[in-house]
């Protein structure tokens, strides 16, 4: 048996031991080796840096490799090396920018040549869409410096290479996925699989067993339990060399989708209703009434009620005793108090009648009941469980994506319920990456999660071509439609001019300073494909007054790349899960090394939908006085002469910051279910330290990769309290100075209004005004109750809940909640 060795990621820290690997005498490399010290190692883009050790002896590296998307090789621009290769080497493979990745460094001891195989197949787990594998050896080195890697892909030599006129030419490895990583087995489960699925349920999902049985799946599968088999399809896989010997994962998946139900209960136009509906085939119609909810502004509140204006709520001194008069008053006020407790005050309940256009059957004789036809051009199943080995990398859920569409090879859509009471296994959360979670409807009556993936965003390759005339319409469409539950018509119609003039810049001005793409779908060439997103940037700036204002690194590297602001980027849906190859692709096509987005508040937003997979940047958690004067033109935003974009005060102002720097992604957070009651300055700060609390002063972290939070939080908080904290529009008539006005400045420290005014946590956290039920898992979950009761505000009703102490004791103190009434 050979030896075991841990491969994880290289940060700052292993820098002492990487130059004792460098300086070994029993080393062996390929590519450009630096001499020590090292101090300047992760100053220089690599996409990935990976390093290998013993598990007994993680002090001593025994191998360090380096992968990025472009050559060590500063003779072409970045973006150029996938043409350059096309056209002067021999190659009849489909490589692109997003689906190519190079292998330029590689050294470690010998006698360990196992590690190689590890470290590619370790790069190949982490970058899904890369399909192939690039080595390039420069001219001035030997082909026996790279003889380790010849065994692994074909070489490729120049058009121009001749055995005996010119041969010393650079040549390149290619290595191809399919060809390198082990192949996974899938098939139907049968009687004899129950034992090995059993001890995979005990492991995730324990319930299960203490509610089915030992034999639950044998029952399923030979008949003994009730259910339709005819449309359910239990599929295990099979892997003789996993550490059981068997069977390694189990999806257990269905035909059988309330079409119906969905439809009422969430959101579903935009992914075409989850129905068939072929062109030139016959179609039936059916017409649904449902309720779709509309976010009111502040100011917008009761304008169809006639409530009575504060100005004519004054006191007069004559009546002051008069018990009838403050009767009145009182009434007044208690009035507005009610009514701004109120939830249709925030959310607009707004009927919609949706005609669904569906195939109909072919038997004429069932073309009567709409509703079975409904269901019966259903586009979509439904995943009921999963499952995988905990020996198993969790990177093994896409694989499992993609067999569950080979399942079902005439469903487009993979629909996945979770009840709200369900703790999610490392599994699942890992397979939900890949999902979109769809809206609830503001009448829904179930408490179910609905995420919902298509097959076009797992098989579908993506390409970043330059805007062109004859993309315009398709940009200005897309750029009115809205996906976004915050976007408005107002701001569409607002950010559609400044698109119009960025575009026209871009096009008609060989100066221009933005750069405009479009993402298409497919790798053909433009006239085969489909747009499905584009992005719009320019040169970022002012990185040096947002780091007085936000944690960000010392600006070091300022001579050694461009920084990049993304001014306005679309996508669809489907596709935000490759945001990384994206935004990859489009920073390295613009000559761009980081990628910044302001997210202005008050003012026209011009809209990023992969902003939320961008690195949030965290405010100065000291505020520092740079004695700076903050209306200096190096404060604001960089203006732009042809374009008019909204203006911003980096120093005073408040807006969102979010960062890309072109790292693999990495979830931060504790998964665990925690509830809080309440949204004071207590609960704002804890929240802020929870969801950043991958920060550190060191950016150990942020160095190596691009930080997402991920947490499993709801706050219980009244209504009206989140709409006042993040409303913009909430702005004082009286006051003349901002710094003694109650509204702007309140009485908390810069860490607790930070939390509102310069984040917002809407986007992690889940935000609930009515309970019904709390379940308590443990008898030690009554404290973490009580210390979270700390942060509750004094008129929050409690007499709305109804609490349990179940009887069964668990290990692990988890808090389960049902909640009713709306979310984010």
């Amino acid at each position: 048996m050979g030896q075991e060795y841990e491969i994880r990621s290289a940060n700052m820290k292993d820098i002492g031991l990487i130059e004792s690997l460098f300086l070994s005498e029993s080393a062996i490399y390929f590519g450009e080796k630096q001499e020590p010290p090292l101090t300047q190692l992760f100053h220089e883009y690599q996409t990935h840096r990976l390093v290998a050790y013993q598990p007994d002896n993680p002090n001593e590296l025994q191998a360090y490799c380096e992968f990025c998307i472009y050559p060590n090789i500063p003779v072409l621009s970045n973006d150029y090396w996938i043409q350059w290769l096309q056209t002067r080497f021999c190659i009849d493979l489909p490589i692109s920018l997003m689906n190519t990745i190079f292998f330029n460094f590689y050294i470690q001891i010998k006698n360990h040549d196992e590690i190689l195989n590890l470290v590619i197949m370790e790069l190949f787990y982490r970058e899904h869409k890369v399909t192939f594998l690039i080595v390039v050896r420069p001219p001035n080195y030997s082909s026996e410096e790279y003889e380790m890697l010849q065994e692994h892909g074909k070489i490729y030599y120049p058009i121009a290479f001749n055995m005996f006129s010119c041969r010393n030419l650079p040549t390149i490895n290619i290595i191809k996925r399919s060809e390198f990583m082990p192949e996974i087995t899938f098939r139907k489960a049968l009687p004899e699989d129950n034992d090995d699925v059993i001890e995979m349920i005990d492991f995730e999902e324990p319930e299960m067993r203490q509610v089915h049985g030992d034999y639950f799946i044998a029952e399923v599968l030979m008949g003994a339990v009730v259910g339709n088999l005819d449309k359910d399809k239990i599929i295990v896989t099979e892997d003789p060399e996993a550490a059981n010997g068997g069977t390694t994962g189990m999806m257990w998946l269905t035909e059988e989708v309330n079409i119906e139900m969905l439809i009422k209960n969430f959101d579903l136009e935009s992914l075409g209703n989850l129905v068939t509906c072929t062109p030139d085939a016959p179609h039936g119609v059916i017409q649904f009434n449902v309720f779709t909810a509309e976010q009111r502004h502040y100011f917008n509140l009761n304008t169809e009620v006639n409530i009575f204006k504060r100005s004519s709520a004054r006191l007069d001194k004559t009546k002051i005793h008069n018990a009838h008069h403050q009767n009145y008053i009182f009434t007044k006020f208690k009035y507005i108090t009610d009514e701004l407790k109120n939830r249709n005050n925030y959310l607009h309940k707004v009927t919609k009648t949706l005609s669904i256009t569906f195939d109909l059957l072919a038997r004429k004789s069932l073309i009567r009941n709409q509703k079975y036809c409904l269901n019966n051009s259903s586009n979509a199943f439904m995943m009921k469980n999963f499952i995988l080995h905990p020996s198993l990398r969790l990177e093994h859920t896409y694989y499992y994506l993609c067999a569950m569409f080979s399942a079902y090879p005439d469903k487009d859509y993979c629909v996945i319920a979770i009840p709200a009471n369900t703790k999610y296994s490392a599994s699942l959360w890992a397979l939900l990456k890949f999902f979109i979670r769809v809206k609830h409807r503001p009448s829904c009556e179930i408490s179910d999660e609905i995420f919902i993936a298509h097959r076009c965003s797992v098989s579908t390759e993506l390409c970043v071509f330059p805007l062109m005339k004859d993309d315009i319409d398709d940009v200005a469409k897309m750029a009115g439609e809205s996906n976004c539950y915050r976007s408005s018509a107002e701001t569409i119609g607002s950010q559609c001019p400044i698109l119009m003039q960025i575009i026209s810049d871009y096009l008609y001005n060989q100066k221009s300073e933005f750069k405009c793409w479009v993402i298409r779908c497919g790798t053909v060439g433009r006239e085969n494909t489909i747009i499905v997103g584009f992005v719009t940037l320019r040169p970022f700036s002012n990185y040096e007054a947002v780091y007085k204002q936000y944690m960000l690194p010392h600006n070091a590297d300022y001579l050694t790349y461009d920084r990049g602001e993304i001014i306005m980027l679309r996508l669809h849906p489907y596709f935000h899960m490759w945001s990384d190859e994206i935004l990859r692709t489009v920073a390295i096509r613009s000559s761009f090394r980081e990628l910044f987005y302001f997210e202005v508040i008050g003012d026209v937003e011009m809209s990023n939908d992969l902003s939320r997979k961008m690195m949030p940047i965290e405010p100065r958690r000291k505020i520092r006085n740079w004695f700076t004067d903050t209306e200096s033109p190096l404060c604001y935003r960089r203006s732009s002469m042809p374009v008019k974009i909204p203006l911003i005060n980096c120093v005073k102002d408040n807006y969102y910051l979010f960062r890309h720097n072109l790292f693999p992604t990495k979830y931060f957070g504790n998964q665990n279910p925690l509830v809080v009651v309440g949204f004071s300055d207590i609960c704002k700060a804890f929240l802020r330290l929870i969801v950043f609390g991958w920060n550190t002063t060191d950016y150990k972290n942020v160095s190596v990769n691009n930080c997402l939070p991920l947490v499993d939080i709801t706050v219980i908080v009244n209504y009206g309290e989140i709409e006042a904290e993040y409303d913009p529009n909430v702005t004082c008539l009286y006051c003349t100075s901002n710094n003694e006005c109650y509204l702007n400045s309140a009485h908390s420290c810069p860490f607790v209004m930070d939390t509102t005014k310069r984040l917002d946590m809407r986007n992690w956290i889940n935000f609930v005004a009515v309970v019904k039920s709390v379940s308590f898992w443990t008898t030690t979950a009554r404290s973490t109750m009580i210390s979270c009761c700390c942060c509750a505000t004094p008129n929050l009703d409690f007499q709305r809940w109804t609490v349990t102490q179940l009887a069964t004791p668990r290990r692990h103190t988890t808090m389960h909640i049902s909640m009713g009434g709306w979310t984010r």
